[in-house]
């Protein structure tokens, strides 16, 4: 069995996919959104990727890259993957040998990596090389003929009363719309919980856009907004998957600090889920930070059902 780690090539964006979802059967993706995340990437951060290849065949992948989002120069995202029919072979460990070598080259002073908790392989792979559980996403899910939707009608009225309209980002026809909810999600995401000592490197709002409309599948008649005097108190949003055309995916779900306990999050998350199902959307999927409990409780007041969740792997001192 010969080995062979190499430069990942624009060639290879059908068997990412494919190792993708077959690794991640519940998260599908499509070849015109990984083709998307390649094009969107900034070219400025470190980014690289390697195919793995058994006999010239490819077999797995490895990833380390510097984070948009929570950016530092010293820390990486990393990630070393063997398709199924391949794992028990010592292949990950050779892939993981190569990633530790780059990154040491770098001087990395943290790693971070992802796991679903109920993938025990992948789990074991990451505690053997020194990773612990930072952080933890709590996944959930409804099907939207099981959700309890029945108090949409009291939640509106709450809100109306106070003050607020409800309506879709589509129709919130206003100039500076955009610049709007650049400022609120900038404002709203400082609020997130997230890994201890790590910040959010919030982009600037030509890259937030741009990275928004380069979906296809964006909706903006599917994000829906609270507002107060002409600015925005509140936002939920649902994102169609274009893996799977009857579920949608709940991006950011907030509400203004100086909007808070109005009941916005509650009725606009009822809102949004009513629509989806008259739209004849199946299914909602979400994600919260296992600390959030007023979000945690919202959603299992609405049907949610909790599955199996990612876990925010780190290392330190490589």
């Amino acid at each position: 069995m010969k080995f062979n780690l190499r430069p990942a090539t624009p060639d290879d964006l059908p068997f990412r996919l494919a190792l993708h979802n077959s690794l991640f059967p519940d998260n599908p993706s499509t070849l015109a959104d990984v083709q998307r995340q390649d094009d969107t990437r900034r070219a400025d951060l470190v980014h690289r990727r390697f195919i793995a290849e058994v006999d010239g065949q490819a077999i797995g992948q490895g990833v380390y890259a510097q984070q948009e989002w929570m950016y530092h120069p010293q820390k990486f995202s990393v990630s070393a993957q063997v398709g199924r029919e391949w794992q028990g072979r010592g292949l990950g460990k050779l892939i993981w040998t190569r990633l530790e070598e780059e990154v040491r080259s770098l001087d990395a002073i943290k790693l971070f990596a992802s796991v679903r908790e109920d993938e025990t392989r992948a789990l074991r792979f990451l505690t053997e090389r020194g990773f612990a559980e930072e952080q933890r996403e709590r996944e959930s899910a409804v099907a939207l003929a099981d959700a309890r939707l029945d108090g949409l009608e009291e939640a509106v009225k709450r809100v109306q009363a106070n003050g607020y309209e409800l309506t879709a980002f589509a129709d919130f026809n206003i100039p500076d719309k955009e610049i709007k909810l650049h400022a609120f999600d900038r404002e709203a995401s400082q609020d997130v919980p997230r890994p201890p000592d790590e910040v959010f490197t919030f982009p600037e709002l030509a890259r937030y856009w741009e990275t928004i409309h380069a979906n296809p599948n964006h909706d903006p008649s599917l994000w829906f907004v609270a507002i107060k005097d002409g600015e925005l108190a509140g936002l939920s949003q649902l994102n169609p998957i274009a893996a799977q055309p009857d579920v949608l995916d709940t991006g950011f779900t907030a509400t203004a600090r100086a909007h808070r306990r109005q009941g916005l999050a509650l009725a606009l998350k009822l809102v949004a889920l009513t629509e989806a199902k008259q739209r004849g959307y199946k299914r909602v999927k979400t994600g919260n930070d296992s600390t959030n409990a007023p979000m945690i409780a919202i959603n299992d007041a609405l049907g949610f059902a909790e599955e199996p969740a990612w876990l925010w792997m780190t290392k330190s001192g490589l």
